[in-house]
This record gives structure tokens, sequence and C-alpha cells, in this order.
């Protein structure tokens, strides 16, 4: 009956790998993981939303498909899922430094937010 009532904890974590911005074709290339810890019982884990915040502009990402829109986490269970973006802005990037946010939901609603931040590596 107590296991019927205990709810999911889980910490979200966002460690970015490479972030780097190509002024001359006005590129973005972003590679990423997504670590998830369930301290409590088994979850249904979904991506709702990723954005690259950088300077005065937040620019919302597509969430990559291939087995991330829901996930199963079992109970003390870990998860690493890698992230990579690609993406060419109407805009050149200037900014020195940015931070990508992911939202995640959780089987019954609840809402945890992710964020890390980093530098861009210019490439020529």
């Amino acid at each position: 009956m107590l296991g019927a009532l205990r709810r999911p904890r889980f910490d979200i974590g966002l460690n970015c790998d490479e972030a780097s911005v190509t002024e001359a074709d006005r590129g973005v290339r972003l590679r990423c993981r997504l670590v998830a810890t369930n301290r409590g019982r088994d979850a249904l884990l979904s991506i709702e939303q990723c954005i690259l915040c950088a300077g005065s502009r937040r620019i919302p990402l597509e969430v990559p498909g291939h087995g991330w829109r829901r996930t199963r986490l079992e109970e003390g269970g870990r998860l690493e899922l890698p992230i990579e973006w690609s993406l060419t802005l109407a805009a050149p990037l200037r900014a020195p430094s940015g931070e990508l946010l992911v939202v995640v939901r959780d089987d019954r609603g609840r809402k945890v937010e992710a964020r890390c931040g980093f530098q861009f590596a210019a490439e020529q």
C-alpha cells in the first residue's frame, strides 16, 4: 500500500561537451548529455522544451526524437542521454557565452528544469 503512495523523485543534470559558433555561415553547434537519476518510484519522463539562451536571444530547439519524448526511468535508476544540435540562424550569434534550458515532466505532470551554462568556441 505504501509503495503506491511513493512519488518519483528525480534529479536532472545537464553537461555541455561542446558549444561552438561559426560567424561566417551563422552556424551554432551544441553537444550535451542529459543525466537523470530517480530516487523514488518508477517514472515516465518526457522532455517538453529545449531553449538556447545567448545574450538577449532565446532560441527554441527541437526536442530530439529517438527515445527522447517519453523515457521510462526505473526506481533507483540512472539515465544518460546524448543531445546534439546543429542549426543555422538568420543572424550571427555574437554572444561569448550561453545557457541551455531543458524542461522535463514526469507522468504526474511535475516539472523539473535543467540548466547548463557554457562558453562558445569560435570556429573559422
